[in-house]
């Protein structure tokens, strides 16, 4: 097992609360991307937001913090900030993976804005 390799994290991520239709998915992907993890932000039918995410396990505490706010004022996207003062997070889960789990390579080759999950 690679040094990178052995260091790989991964975590399912659940964020609830009005956070579709609020560009979450989309500041998501950016805020993966600037802490270099991988992964994949779907909406999910019962108006949660499901974000799988790759990488440091400390880039991905980051991003758990990171969850509990959301967008900060939307400049991150260029969004304006009438758009967010709508988004409110209730709730953030996280579900870690153990290292072991996770095999020799990333599932994801970037971090990705997914859409809506089907089941």
């Amino acid at each position: 097992m690679s040094k990178a390799t052995a260091r790989l994290s991964r975590a399912h991520i659940f964020v609830s609360g009005r956070v579709q239709g609020v560009y979450y998915r989309d500041t998501t992907k950016a805020k993966g991307e600037r802490l270099g993890l991988t992964g994949v932000a779907y909406n999910l039918a019962d108006k949660r937001v499901e974000i799988v995410a790759e990488g440091p396990k400390a880039a991905i505490e980051t991003l758990v913090e990171w969850c509990w706010k959301g967008p900060e004022g939307a400049h991150e996207v260029g969004f304006s900030n009438k758009l967010t003062r709508k988004r409110h997070v209730s709730g953030v889960e996280v579900r870690w993976e153990l290292e072991e789990e996770l095999g020799a390579a990333h599932q994801y080759a970037g971090f990705l804005n997914g859409g809506t999950k089907s089941s």
